[in-house]
């Protein structure tokens, strides 16, 4: 049967405890968390560590029934000491980089023959008889600040043997509440998902990281969200305190799975966060670390089977393919090509990727197309200025692409005559026309005239916002029936994409 002192003591303990699980640390920069040993919780006493330096103080543990008796942490007298100081002691150390904050523990103490037993936190305090009864002792809770736990039985020397052997010190039902003030150490993040490039489909993050005490988890999350949550196997008692001062691992390595295609395309932010024990999450240290990645899943992950090589070109009208043609800006062109694979890979979507010709201009996605069945696709090419293009195919974050495929753009502006093409001498022609974007605004176009053989620029004009001109001339030489041909012409100019041409010829019938 338990005795009143048990009850008490266990009843007080459970309240101390609970407190400590429920309003952590002192300090709310330091985890906290209790630890039992040698207790009706826990009879094993895993951090308790020996030391004497004589054979007559033997140091014994009986943890198994903490309730009755002398039981429990025990160091006892089997004899004399002569002249020099001898000592036999348990000790119980924090772990490297933490203290304990409080202490509940019940202790015995039996001086005899010139030997002295203690109870000892060095930095808190010493427990000795008197003042304390010579029965068992109930310290249910002392607030310290200290680094072990030590129970002495000790000699200054001279002391005879303990009649009976009656000289011992005792100890039992031991909680310690620890106070970690030390940050766990991510050591790696590592895992395709922070490699570097672009990141697809379904990737994944290593996280290697070390505690002094006990590592207990980590968090991952993107963008500020936590996307995974792992903790680790920690020696626990449900719903109580822990069996040792160690009770989870103090290194640990997590490799955590992330499916790219629940982010955004583009930048993303992805952060880790190792965490070591506390009973108040909120006061447990934690330690982060960010990557930032880049993400595009734009183009579909195929499905049935993975696809071994993709091969394309470009084709404009009947020209021939290739991987690089010129065509006209006002005309378009056709990607065409084959997917291989060891299966069927029709259905499969292969998709079309295009930069233009302009610093800091990024891949857009322009058109996908299915597979047929005989393994063939065609994507389309619009109108537009010179580009790169990317023929891609994806099957979850494996990427088959053929890259590089160039498109030089001619520039063909519009150019109308403004009302009559029949004109007399002395009047003037009125020119209007338009060049394609993107830099459009403010570009040069050359309004010419033949003469002969040769082109003449008569007048020097700039595109508006919209990429349209307007121009005019007047017609002083002329005499009887003449035509003039006139056209508008753009050369190469910085940060415009298109190649150097001009436009439809336009007549002008003129009388003198």
């Amino acid at each position: 049967m338990r005795g009143r002192v048990a009850r008490t003591f266990s009843r007080a303990l459970v309240a101390s405890v609970a407190l400590a699980a429920l309003f952590g640390a002192e300090s709310a920069s330091a985890g906290t968390y209790v630890a039992t040993e040698c207790s009706t919780l826990n009879p094993s006493a895993a951090d308790a560590v020996s030391s004497t330096n004589t054979t007559v103080y033997p140091r014994t543990t009986d943890c198994s029934e903490t309730d009755e008796g002398d039981v429990g942490m025990q160091v006892t007298n089997t004899g004399g000491v002569g002249s020099s100081y001898a000592y036999g002691v348990w000790s119980f150390p924090a772990p490297s980089g933490a203290v304990f904050s409080e202490v509940a523990f019940q202790f015995k103490l039996v001086n005899a023959g010139g030997h002295g037993a203690s109870v000892a936190i060095p930095g808190a305090g010493t427990w000795r008889t008197p003042p304390y009864p010579a029965g068992w002792n109930s310290i249910v809770t002392v607030p310290i600040i200290g680094r072990a736990f030590n129970l002495w039985l000790e000699c200054p020397g001279n002391c005879t043997p303990a009649p009976g052997g009656q000289a011992a010190a005792y100890a039992r039902n031991l909680y310690f509440t620890i106070s970690d003030g030390t940050k766990p150490q991510v050591i790696a993040l590592s895992g395709a998902l922070v490699s570097g490039g672009v990141r697809r489909g379904s990737e994944s993050i290593s996280v290697s990281a070390t505690d002094n005490a006990s590592l207990a988890g980590v968090t991952v999350k993107a963008n500020g969200v936590v996307i995974e949550e792992r903790q680790t196997a920690c020696d626990l008692i449900p719903n109580g305190p822990a069996r040792s001062f160690k009770p989870c691992p103090t290194f640990a390595n997590w490799n955590i799975p992330v499916n790219t295609e629940t982010l955004p395309d583009g930048e993303n932010s992805i952060e880790a966060c190792v965490h070591d024990l506390s009973f108040d999450p909120r006061a447990r240290n934690s330690t982060c670390e960010t990557r930032t990645i880049q993400v595009d899943n734009s183009c579909p992950s195929s499905g049935g089977t993975e696809a071994t090589a993709i091969g394309a070109v470009l084709q404009s009208g009947n020209g021939l393919p290739a991987d690089a043609i010129r065509v006209r800006s006002d005309r378009g062109a056709t990607a065409r090509g084959t997917l291989d694979g060891p299966g069927n890979v029709a259905g499969s979507t292969v998709c079309l990727y295009e930069n233009v010709d302009l610093p800091g201009d990024g891949r857009e996605l322009v058109d996908t197309a299915k597979v047929r069945n005989d393994g063939s696709f065609a994507l389309d090419v619009d109108p537009g200025p010179s580009r790169l293009f990317d023929v891609v195919y994806r099957y979850d974050d494996a990427v088959r692409e053929e890259e590089g495929l160039r498109l030089e753009s001619v520039v063909v502006p519009t150019f109308k005559v403004v009302g009559r093409k029949m004109l007399h001498n002395g009047q003037n022609v009125r020119f209007r026309g338009r060049i394609p974007g993107p830099n459009a605004d403010g570009r040069g176009i050359s309004l010419q005239a033949r003469a002969g053989r040769k082109w003449r620029t008569f007048k020097q004009v700039r595109a508006d916002s919209r990429g349209e001109f307007r121009g005019l001339y007047r017609f002083t030489q002329t005499f009887g029936l003449a035509q003039y041909t006139f056209r508008a012409r753009v050369k190469k100019q910085g940060n415009y994409p298109y190649s150097p041409g001009h436009s439809l010829l336009r007549m002008v019938t003129v009388r003198g």
